[in-house]
């Protein structure tokens, strides 16, 4: 087992708290309230209202992410 490190390739000079691996360790979850502007990605809306994703990446207040441990280099 390793000690706890930084990852360079998530953390911001925003805030991130919350970490969590998913219970089968493929998906790191977090919450952060950096800026975003990018694409949502899956929304789980149904029907879709674009009213529940206002404000998100706003960077005012904590999203959730979801990354993959492959893509962060980890087992």
């Amino acid at each position: 087992m390793e000690p706890a490190r930084p990852l360079a390739s998530l953390n911001t000079a925003a805030s991130e708290w919350n970490h969590s691996v998913s219970p089968d360790g493929a998906w790191l979850y977090f919450s952060s309230n950096r800026s975003y502007s990018g694409p949502l990605g899956p929304r789980f809306d149904d029907p879709r209202d674009d009213r529940s994703v206002a404000g998100i990446g706003d960077g005012k207040q904590g999203d959730i992410y979801r990354v993959s441990m492959h893509a962060l280099g980890l087992p």
